[in-house]
């Protein structure tokens, strides 16, 4: 059998699982959040009319929400797992 789908306990344990995790979100929410920003400044650009700038306006603030959250939820958790360990 081959060993490549050997499983290494000693670096994939639960903390380090959960530390990847979070770094995960954090870099996720960073990317969000910077794609929200020219989604909000391009709102003010546009010569649309007033129903789709609302509906831009709205889309760029939900997708900097989702990043914030993102970034924010992965900065607590990383901050936990350092603080067990």
């Amino acid at each position: 059998m081959s060993d490549m789908h050997t499983i290494d306990t000693s670096k994939n344990t639960g903390d380090v699982l959960k530390l990847r995790d979070a770094e995960t979100q954090m870099a996720l929410g960073i990317f969000v959040t910077v794609l929200s920003i020219p989604v909000l400044i391009g709102t003010f650009w546009a010569d649309v009319d007033p129903h789709a700038g609302v509906v831009n306006f709205v889309s760029g603030l939900v997708l900097f929400g989702v990043g914030m959250g993102l970034l924010i939820f992965g900065f607590r958790a990383r901050k936990r797992i350092k603080r067990r360990s």
